[in-house]
C-alpha cells in the first residue's frame, strides 16, 4: 500500500471519528438538539444537557481530540 493511501485512510478515519463525536454531543437524550447559540445562556445549556449521560461526553473528548490533532499535523 502506498503512503498516499495510508494517509488517506488516516484522514478518513479522523473525519469519521469527528463526525461520530459531534453527533454524541449534538443529539442529546430527551429529543433536544444542542445549538451553539445556547453557549451564552447557562440556563438553556443546563436544561439541554440535564439528561446527557457523562459517558457520551467522555467518549467524545477521548475520540475527538486525537482526530482533530491528526488533521492539524498536515
Amino acid at each position: 500500500m502506498s503512503l498516499v493511501k495510508v494517509l488517506f485512510l488516516v484522514a478518513v478515519t479522523g473525519h469519521l471519528l469527528c463526525g461520530c463525536c459531534d453527533c454524541l454531543i449534538t443529539y442529546v437524550p430527551g429529543g433536544k438538539k444542542f445549538d451553539f447559540k445556547q453557549m451564552s445562556d447557562n440556563k438553556a445549556m443546563s436544561e439541554t444537557f440535564a439528561k446527557m449521560p457523562l459517558r457520551n461526553i467522555n467518549i467524545s473528548i477521548c475520540h475527538g481530540s486525537p482526530a482533530v490533532q491528526d488533521r492539524r499535523r498536515r
